[in-house]
């Protein structure tokens, strides 16, 4: 009978009589926290106070002497960025299997950063982008200038209680992608072209895309499939709306914002 012996402190698996290295094991069980005592590598087990995050483990981001830059493709499951941490993205490949929670300062560059056209991030779960109470001046401009962000759960940007409006999350280059196979929401509680909002959006649910509040697309918008619509209040956009297949643009009221932008023959909306 082959006999299957692992040794975890060695890190070991001897299967009959053979010796392989067991690489998993530099992997956090759970939540895992980068401190970031020893550099920006984010695969380096130890900058994290349980080791690497994997696929099924909660990864924070706090502040720290090394914040992390991804230097290989990453999974965690829920990934959180507190305040005043921050994770540069950095050419790389990273999917969230879970929810994702950001919460920026005034400081400039924290939270979450794509300024390089080969990110790709899928958030999997829900997606929150905040900020500390009594902060006015947040801003995550400059954050989101280039790379592909793609949500499958739903989006919402809030604020802390006495704070003014602030651009929480403002894509500026970022493609966003709403692609779930359920029913996703889009929520903002500081909209403007300003403010927070996305500049290229492109939608891709077969199920439905709705905004639960008044939102801004500076830039194209394409439908690739299914309907968007809305409960309330004003979807603003500053170019294209393309909908090759027509009628599938469903919110009550539109702005179009830009110069001599095209739209869709077939619009159900109330347009201004």
């Amino acid at each position: 009978m082959k006999r299957l012996i692992r040794f975890f402190s060695m890190g070991l698996i001897v299967l009959s009589g053979s010796i392989l290295v067991d690489t998993d094991l530099s992997f956090a069980q759970g939540t895992t926290t980068w401190t970031g005592g020893v550099s920006t590598d984010w695969a380096d087990a130890s900058n994290w106070d349980n080791g690497v995050p994997g696929s099924s483990d909660h990864a924070v981001i706090d502040n720290a002497t090394f914040d992390p830059v991804l230097n290989v493709a990453a999974s965690v499951n829920d990934l959180t960025i507190n305040a005043v941490g921050f994770l540069i993205v950095n050419g790389q490949s990273l999917v969230i299997n879970g929810n994702l929670l950001v919460t920026i300062t005034n400081n400039p560059g924290d939270g979450f950063i794509m300024t390089n056209a080969a990110d790709n991030v899928t958030v999997e779960g829900n997606t929150t982008f905040t900020h500390v109470n009594n902060n006015d001046i947040a801003t995550s401009v400059g954050n989101f200038t280039d790379g592909v962000l793609k949500f499958r759960g739903h989006f919402t940007q809030t604020n802390g209680s006495n704070s003014g409006t602030r651009p929480i999350f403002a894509s500026t280059g970022t493609r966003v992608v709403f692609d779930g196979s359920n029913n996703q929401n889009i929520h903002f509680v500081d909209s403007g072209p300003s403010f927070s909002r996305f500049q290229d959006l492109e939608i891709d649910n077969i199920a439905c895309v709705t905004f639960t509040s008044s939102a801004v697309a500076t830039g194209t918008v394409p439908i690739l499939n299914g309907n968007v619509t809305s409960t309330t209040s004003t979807v603003t956009i500053g170019d294209d709306l393309v909908d090759v297949v027509g009628g599938r643009w469903q919110a009550l009221n539109t702005t179009f914002s830009g110069a001599n932008v095209s739209l869709p023959a077939t619009l159900t909306t109330h347009a201004t």
